[in-house]
């Protein structure tokens, strides 16, 4: 039924051409006797939609390494099987199938003529599910812990009033309705400031939600002293996000502690591992919290009760110091007083003897005073005479003198000039003083100088340069 490669020349004896109905036929025959039995696969769920019209399941089966997909193919499931397949996947992993999911199904290979090539699925293996989804979370566990930062949201501080806390959550969760309500039934309850996070928390938008709000919390860490991460329970299927690698590495590294109440009552979730404190419930979380802030408010209260007594018992002491001190203070003034009298009185005595004996002595110092003026006076006026004629003799040689002032000035400059002159450089030269430098600075001692050094030698119409050719020195040096 085949035909060679087309011929060039369009002259040359014609063919019969294939319809594409017939090809697509043979091609289901040569499936149909190939692959003509039943066969378990694995592959990953990319889309799955179900009619409302006739309650076939339709998917979009992939197989992907390292993110790029290797194999595509579609597979039904038509209502006959969906009816009896999807009820008891449902009782066994406690959710549907969603996107993302890997599942092992038994398949029949399906040509049809006008949809191609597709999967007639007749069975799907739910215990393969529930491990592939164990595989994954021991994946994570140990690539948590090789990533070193398995215990890190446990080693945040976790302040012991807890005051201030964003909750991650749906507002439309039963566990967040469990959470307000037992948050709302305790009196301390109205301390607590809680903040709503609303998040995604199944499905495969959860850890992209999860972490927006994370995300969101960090960028006002200053207004939160913790980060409560809650949902309502379900199945392992519901809580798989919550071991996915990505949003556990977020909760590890988390600047804040995080206490998580996803639901968990067989298996903690490995969130909850690596959250700082992991509890059962949303209202296991509530109790939590509101016995830390009761706690507190109670070592407030008694911190109160026993800085009132502290004060009681000081300030009775002190009233009881200030009424002795208040007794000792009028006995010793009542002392002080009539000592002050007493002294008083003697001082008075005293000073009225002073004043008497001073009274008289100052007396009689003034009268002897009064007694050296007179004579003083006396005096004056007998040397007022004798200064008159030493004055006028004074005034005789002042005036002698000042006459022959310039004559003795001019000889005594003519001597000086004189004296000058003999002490010149030319005259000292002339009698044989000739000066010697040796660079340039006069010579003092023989010290200084040694063989063979260069001297110069000033004369009145020159100067000499020659060398030591030998040195002598004083006896006594």
């Amino acid at each position: 039924m085949g035909y060679d490669a087309p011929l060039s020349k369009p002259q040359q004896q014609s063919f019969q051409a294939m319809k594409l109905s017939e090809l697509l036929g043979y091609v289901k025959g040569v499936l149909n006797n190939a692959l003509g039995g039943y066969y378990w696969i694995t592959a990953e769920v990319s889309n799955i939609s179900q009619s409302a019209h006739n309650g076939h399941v339709y998917f979009d089966l992939v197989e992907t390494q390292n993110g790029i997909k290797k194999a595509f193919v579609r597979g039904n499931l038509w209502s006959g099987r969906a009816s009896q397949v999807l009820p008891r996947f449902y009782q066994v992993t406690g959710g549907p199938i969603t996107f993302g999911m890997e599942l092992m199904m038994l398949v029949k290979v399906d040509m049809h003529l006008q949809y191609g090539l597709s999967l007639t699925i007749y069975d799907i293996n739910p215990e393969y599910t529930l491990g592939h989804l164990e595989r994954l979370r021991q994946e994570t566990i140990n690539k948590l812990k090789a990533d070193g930062i398995w215990d890190l949201n446990r080693q945040q501080y976790l302040p012991s009033l807890i005051q201030r806390v964003a909750v991650i959550t749906s507002a439309t969760a039963a566990g967040w309705g469990d959470f307000q309500k037992q948050i709302s039934q305790n009196p301390v309850g109205r301390l607590l400031k809680i903040t709503l996070f609303s998040s995604m928390m199944q499905g495969e938008g959860t850890t992209a939600s999860i972490a927006n709000s994370l995300t969101k919390i960090a960028e006002n860490l200053e207004d939160f002293d913790a980060v409560v991460i809650i949902r309502g329970g379900g199945s392992k299927m519901d809580l798989s996000a919550f071991d996915d690698y990505l949003l556990c590495s977020l909760v590890a590294n988390f600047p804040l502690p995080i206490i998580t109440g996803i639901g968990h009552e067989k298996d903690l979730s490995v969130a909850d591992m690596v959250a700082h404190t992991p509890q059962k419930t949303p209202t296991a979380v509530a109790d939590f919290l509101l016995r830390r802030m009761e706690l507190v408010v109670t070592q407030l209260f008694n911190a109160e009760s026993r800085l009132e007594a502290i004060l009681t018992e000081s300030m009775e002491k002190s009233s009881q110091k200030l009424d002795y001190l208040s007794q000792r203070s009028q006995l010793i003034l009542g002392q002080i007083e009539r000592k002050s009298l007493l002294q008083l009185s003697d001082f008075s005595h005293s000073l009225e003897r002073n004043l008497s004996v001073r009274l008289r002595l100052e007396t009689d110092r003034v009268h002897s005073n009064q007694l050296h003026l007179e004579h003083l006076l006396q005096l004056h006026n007998s040397k007022n005479h004798q200064g008159a004629q030493m004055i006028t003799y004074l005034s005789q040689r002042l005036t002698s003198w000042l006459k022959n002032l310039p004559r003795k000035m001019l000889e005594t400059q003519v001597q000086y000039e004189r004296i000058a002159e003999l002490h010149s450089p030319q005259n000292i030269m002339k009698r044989g003083f000739l000066p010697v430098l040796k660079n340039g600075e006069p010579i003092q001692s023989v010290h200084s100088l040694q063989l063979s050094d260069s001297l110069k030698v000033l004369l009145l119409d020159g100067e000499i340069t020659t060398n030591i050719q030998s040195i002598e020195k004083k006896e006594d040096e």
